[in-house]
C-alpha cells in the first residue's frame, strides 16, 4: 500500500522543523498533524508576510509518471536570486542522501507550473514577499522514487537534508546532533 503524499510531507516537515529549531530558528509550520482540507496545508502570502520569515518552503511529492527531485523558485525581482539559491542548496543536500533521487531541477522557473487544485504555484509563491522554494521530493507513482522515501526513517533523512540546505542558504553552520 502506498503512503499518502500528506503523510510523507508531514514526517519530512516535522523533522525539518525539529532540525531548524535545534539551530535556534523560530518556525511556523502549516500543520503538525494530518488534515483533511488541502487548503489548511498552505499559508496565504499574507500569513507568511505577517510571520516575516527569512525563507519559506513548500514540501510536496509529485505524481504523473516522472522521476526525480524538483524545486521551483520565485520569478520576480530581487528575491528571485535568493529563491534560486535556496532551491540549489536544498537540491545539493538532497543529492547527498544514499540512493539519491535524480535531480530534475534545482530552481526551475515557475511560470507555467500548475498545482493540482488549479491554483498556480507561482501565485502561491509570489504572494509571499520573501525568499521561497517549492519542492517536489520525487514521484509517488514511480516505484524507484517511492522506494527512496517509503519509510519514516528515509523521510526524516530528507527532512534533515532540507534543513541543511536551508541553513546553508542562510550561511548558518550545521551542528551535528552527536
Amino acid at each position: 500500500m502506498l503512503i499518502k503524499e500528506s503523510d510523507i510531507c508531514l514526517v519530512i516537515g516535522l523533522e525539518l522543523k525539529r532540525q531548524l529549531e535545534r539551530h535556534g530558528a523560530v518556525i511556523l509550520i502549516s500543520r503538525e498533524t494530518d488534515v483533511d482540507d488541502e487548503a489548511e496545508a498552505f499559508f496565504t502570502g499574507q500569513e507568511m508576510d505577517d510571520f516575516d520569515p527569512d525563507v519559506g518552503i513548500s514540501i510536496h511529492v509529485n505524481s504523473g509518471g516522472g522521476e526525480g527531485f524538483e524545486s521551483y523558485h520565485q520569478t520576480r525581482g530581487n528575491i528571485m536570486t535568493g529563491s534560486l539559491e535556496l532551491c540549489r542548496t536544498i537540491a545539493a543536500e538532497v543529492g547527498t542522501i544514499p540512493h539519491e533521487l535524480r535531480n530534475n531541477g534545482e530552481g526551475r522557473d515557475l511560470r507555467t507550473y500548475i498545482v493540482a487544485n488549479g491554483k498556480r504555484i507561482l501565485d502561491i509563491i509570489n504572494d509571499f514577499s520573501g525568499v521561497y522554494s517549492y519542492t517536489e521530493l520525487g514521484f509517488l507513482d514511480n516505484p524507484v522514487d517511492y522506494a527512496r522515501f517509503n519509510t519514516e526513517e528515509k523521510q526524516k533523512k530528507f527532512g534533515t537534508a532540507y534543513a541543511k540546505g536551508i541553513l546553508n542558504s542562510l550561511g548558518i553552520t550545521w551542528k551535528s546532533e552527536y
